[in-house]
């Protein structure tokens, strides 16, 4: 993101929730947010292209898990497992939403409430969600196959 620039702040979903984000700084754009991911956890990011063009190499993250978000009443569901996750444990989430908007941090209870919101902002290009200290990472793949992978059970 370029430090004057703060059309995300014009965006529907930075105008509905911007009472709850808190907006941090990781560089110029979310790939600096990948790459700090990466170096805080050890988890490559994908050098190949994949039809669900995965920021993370999730073959070499263990554990991994999947599973789909795009059915007929999946915001209820989603949110239900998200919050009987071990997600729900930890206070804040940070996420991207557009690779050139900075990266976002909520309550985690917030972010579930609202996942379909953050998650659909961005118009089926994927996003990357972390717990705050780095332990924990969702990956919600592009609009051609709708999965979110993660590195703990949902």
């Amino acid at each position: 993101m370029h430090p004057n620039d703060n059309s995300y702040k014009e965006s529907w979903y930075y105008k509905k929730h911007q009472q709850e984000i808190t907006v941090l700084e990781f560089g110029k754009n979310a790939s600096d947010f990948w790459k700090h991911i990466s170096n805080k956890t050890g988890f490559q990011l994908s050098d190949e292209k994949n039809i669900d063009e995965l920021i993370f190499d999730w073959n070499n993250i263990l554990p991994h898990y999947n599973i789909p978000f795009d059915y007929v009443g999946c915001e209820k569901e989603i949110e239900r497992l998200l919050l009987e996750s071990i997600l729900s444990q930890h206070e804040y989430v940070l996420f991207d939403i557009e690779y050139s908007d900075p990266i976002f941090k909520v309550k985690t209870e917030y972010f579930i409430k609202n996942w379909d919101d953050f998650i659909s902002a961005n118009h089926g290009m994927g996003s990357v969600v972390c717990s705050e200290n780095f332990d924990l990472l969702l990956e919600f793949t592009n609009d051609h196959s709708y999965l979110i992978y993660s590195n703990f059970s949902i």
